[in-house]
């Protein structure tokens, strides 16, 4: 959930700067002749402002919508195979997301970040204990080897495929691990041996 806030708190000063934007003309629309405080419109523009610039780049040509749709909740099991799940990646480099204007894409980019926080948030509120649990063991099986692994080889006994399938995708969701496009095979990203050692040394 770091992530999630992290994407909220960049997508803060976006958003501010779309309400400054925004509220002089909701201003003289009508509170100033009730002696509304500016202040007061501005702070009611904030949430109004990500409403309409996140309604902009829903409905516009220049919106990367298959780029910021959901999060990717990982993996997924079909017909018993394992496939990788479809979602965003939140990283706006479509050719209509680099094409976009300079200025747009300033306006947009507050509510597009709040939208993705508000997603990752959901999508990894999805994963419960018991994932969260067989993604340990699933890290643990891991470690114990130093290359890519198959899927089938992480299976316990009895174990089924739409059982490993949700571990498997919190830690894809997390970044703990990398899977290939076939979804066949999965292996420790990055530093993730490096931080998990010690922490098995001292389990």
């Amino acid at each position: 959930m770091r992530k999630a806030l992290l994407l909220a708190i960049l997508a803060l000063p976006g958003v501010l700067v779309d309400a400054l934007l925004l509220s002089p003309f909701v201003f003289v629309m009508g509170p100033f002749q009730y002696h509304i405080p500016w202040r007061w419109v501005y702070v009611c523009s904030v949430p109004l402002a990500t409403w309409l610039f996140w309604w902009i780049d829903s409905h516009t040509a220049e919106s990367d919508l298959q780029g910021d749709a959901t999060w990717a909740t990982g993996l997924t099991t079909a017909g018993g195979h394992l496939a990788l799940g479809v979602g965003m990646r939140g990283d706006m480099t479509s050719d209509s997301a680099r094409d976009m204007p300079i200025l747009t894409g300033l306006l947009l980019m507050g509510p597009r970040l709040m939208r993705q926080a508000i997603n990752r948030f959901r999508t990894g509120s999805k994963f419960g204990s018991r994932a969260r649990k067989r993604a340990e063991l699933a890290l643990r099986q891991l470690m114990a080897v130093d290359h890519s692994s198959n899927v089938e080889a992480l299976l316990e006994k009895q174990e089924q495929m739409k059982d490993l399938a949700p571990a498997l995708g919190y830690l894809v969701f997390y970044d703990w691990i990398g899977v290939s496009k076939e979804a066949e095979r999965v292996w420790l990203n990055g530093e993730t041996r490096t931080i998990i050692q010690p922490l098995l040394r001292n389990a």
